[in-house]
């Protein structure tokens, strides 16, 4: 009898967490918090930023309004090159995001991928994404965020992870 009242009680105090939690897994990206655009970009109301759609590599197609093709990975300095390398952009100020703003547009109640795909169509099922963010125990290592489940990972910076761009708009 004194190990029945046991299980129920790890059973119950187990509901409880899961309960306790589950606002956790309320739509916290949902098509409400951005403004769409045209050309290839989404604003998010919440933290006033400006993201483009379509991971690096990938073309934003205007009649279709999605991103075509694959996008691309590649080292961390090689990620943190590519604002510069985009030929006649539209805006000037794109940037790599720290992992702290990758979290913003990571979507908790989805998963492979975990973010909103009216916001960020044809996003890769699974990938992990590089922030700016170093880490400043491991000198050779940096932030990165997996879109596959929603969480951060820190990798060696010669790992090869996806980039997608923001930029402040003020």
């Amino acid at each position: 009898m004194k190990h029945l009242i046991n299980a129920i009680s790890v059973v119950l105090i187990g509901a409880a967490s899961l309960s306790a939690h589950a606002d956790y897994l309320v739509n916290e990206t949902p098509d409400t918090r951005y403004i769409f655009s045209v050309d290839g970009t989404v604003t998010d109301k919440d933290t006033g930023l400006m993201w483009q759609r379509c991971s690096y590599g990938q073309e934003w197609n205007t009649d279709l309004l999605s991103c075509e093709g694959y996008a691309s990975t590649m080292s961390w300095q090689s990620a943190l090159e590519v604002p510069a390398s985009l030929v006649e952009p539209k805006y000037t100020n794109w940037r790599l995001p720290t992992i702290n703003e990758l979290r913003t547009i990571a979507a908790y109640d989805k998963s492979n991928p975990a973010i909103n795909t009216t916001a960020f169509p044809n996003s890769p099922e699974t990938g992990t994404y590089w922030s700016s963010s170093p880490d400043v125990n491991a000198p050779n290592k940096s932030w990165g965020f997996s879109f596959t489940q929603g969480n951060d990972t820190m990798a060696a910076r010669y790992s090869t992870y996806g980039v997608r761009l923001v930029r402040n708009l003020h």
